[in-house]
């Protein structure tokens, strides 16, 4: 890295602290990028839940109605308070349902960040490389790549709430 100085190790020499060096880089930049899948992990699962409130706002204001219309053509079954409460039941109980469902994958978020934000296929390409699919020398240029693009990327941008919601009116 820019600014560093490279010692030599006893024994090994000059090689080996550059090998040193490149390795902690190596494992910083894999950390920076863990985070950040995360991160998108969270923020999807947070974003399809949030689309799941109309389906689950509807369910609750259904079942309520047919507690009502059960009231009304036979005797009173529930009180007010029941019939409440179980609509909120079942509407946080389909929030639930619903964000236990939402998992993603890593690279369905990190190609869905890196065409939001119109950046080149760096941390997908990072994806891949951990996985071993890339040689070693370019796998760990590729993960140093997308841990600093990781850390420049604001995630409320990437993928933001407000489209979100209009989305959902459209």
């Amino acid at each position: 890295p820019a600014g560093s100085v490279i010692h030599e190790w006893p024994g090994r020499g000059v090689e080996a602290g550059i090998a040193a060096m490149s390795e902690d880089s190596q494992k910083k930049s894999e950390g920076e990028l863990d985070l950040f899948l995360k991160r998108i992990q969270r923020r999807q699962r947070f974003l399809k839940t949030l689309r799941s409130l109309e389906g689950a706002l509807s369910l609750s204001l259904v079942a309520a109605a047919l507690l009502i219309l059960a009231d009304r053509v036979y005797e009173p079954l529930t009180t007010t308070d029941q019939k409440v409460g179980a609509a909120a039941v079942l509407f946080l109980l389909s929030l639930l349902i619903s964000a236990i469902r939402s998992k993603s994958t890593s690279i369905a978020g990190a190609v869905e960040v890196e065409k939001n934000t119109q950046i080149p296929q760096t941390i997908s390409t990072a994806i891949y490389a951990r996985e071993g699919k890339l040689t070693e020398n370019t796998s760990r240029k590729v993960i140093e790549d997308a841990g600093e693009v990781s850390s420049s990327i604001d995630l409320a941008q990437a993928l933001p709430i407000r489209s979100q919601i209009g989305r959902a009116h459209v």
